[in-house]
């Protein structure tokens, strides 16, 4: 049987003194175990979901009261959960008060207040999510089980919304070439480029690592002009000296480099971006130095005929 007496009490006696032994605390996540507080998800049609938890309460948790302030660039739905208690507000202002008081008391616990779905159609750079007081009280508030009403401290925490860039290797200047078959040979070189797309932003540097297969040599490898710490192979960071806009189906060229076959034969033998060996991911950065987790492509070539060295004594009996 559901405990409205809990309900009740939880919502009724707010105005109870306290007695400032608990420290709770109640914030919005982005996972279910209530610990990731800063996130990043793509604009729509994806979407992001948010967990409204009470933690570090020490304590049977029967309700609380508070307000949950959203940077306005961020759409969102908020999920009441019935079976959990009552609802009474919104939130600009929201008391809830539980059936069913539940146990906070170590670090892992947390008591579930609701859920939210959060997206945007535009870029949202750390956009702020916090919870605090509500209208009625100096602070956000917890119950206890007996009704004991506790000052909490409210969690700001932080979403992102941004397309997610990308760093390949390409074969053509207009970068959409992502596979070639030429012939090889000794002195044959082939040029390539290194470029950023979908970034939806003004670039200001990046970090990365080019992974080659071990029958392609790097040649030359130019940058543009940048700051660059590293080298393409081991793990590079480069700072631009002149910021690149990047939008729609707009290029970023970071390096222009030459390979070096040799008579060597492939089949769709790789080259690929990867993470600079200090970061989890490739990272590109705006203007303003925010980093961006990035995708690192994987470009191929293959090489089925070489190309023969003829003397001019060869060439000239081809017509004889």
């Amino acid at each position: 049987m559901k405990n409205w007496k809990c309900a009740f009490v939880a919502i009724v006696v707010f105005a109870l003194a306290g007695l400032a032994v608990a420290e709770p605390n109640i914030g919005v996540y982005f996972d279910e175990a209530g610990t990731v507080t800063n996130a990043t998800i793509e604009p729509l049609p994806a979407m992001g979901t948010g967990y409204l938890y009470v933690k570090n309460a020490d304590l049977l948790v029967g309700g609380a009261a508070f307000a949950v302030d959203i940077d306005p660039g961020i759409t969102t739905f908020f999920h009441e959960v019935p079976e959990l208690g009552l609802y009474f507000g919104d939130l600009e202002g929201l008391e809830v008060g539980l059936y069913q008081w539940i146990p906070v008391f170590g670090p892992d616990d947390g008591a579930l207040l609701g859920t939210f779905d959060f997206y945007s159609t535009t870029p949202v750079i750390l956009g702020e999510i916090t919870v605090g007081s509500h209208p009625n009280y100096t602070t956000p508030i917890v119950a206890s089980s007996e009704g004991v009403q506790y000052e909490a401290t409210g969690i700001t925490t932080h979403l992102t919304i941004h397309s997610t860039p990308t760093i390949g290797i390409y074969f053509d200047e207009a970068g959409t070439v992502q596979h070639i078959e030429p012939n090889g040979g000794v002195g044959v070189t082939h040029t390539a480029y290194i470029m950023i797309k979908e970034a939806e932003m003004i670039v200001g540097g990046a970090t990365f690592k080019l992974e080659i297969d071990p029958l392609i040599m790097l040649g030359s490898a130019v940058p543009v002009d940048a700051l660059v710490l590293g080298s393409l192979t081991s793990g590079v960071e480069m700072g631009l000296y002149t910021y690149m806009p990047v939008f729609g189906a707009g290029t970023g060229l970071l390096y222009t480099i030459d390979l070096i076959t040799f008579n060597n034969l492939m089949t769709d033998a790789p080259l690929t971006i990867s993470n600079h060996p200090n970061y989890d991911y490739p990272v590109v950065a705006d203007n303003n130095a925010y980093q961006f987790e990035a995708d690192g492509l994987t470009s191929t070539m293959t090489i089925v005929v070489p190309t023969e060295n003829k003397a001019w004594g060869d060439v000239k009996n081809l017509y004889q």
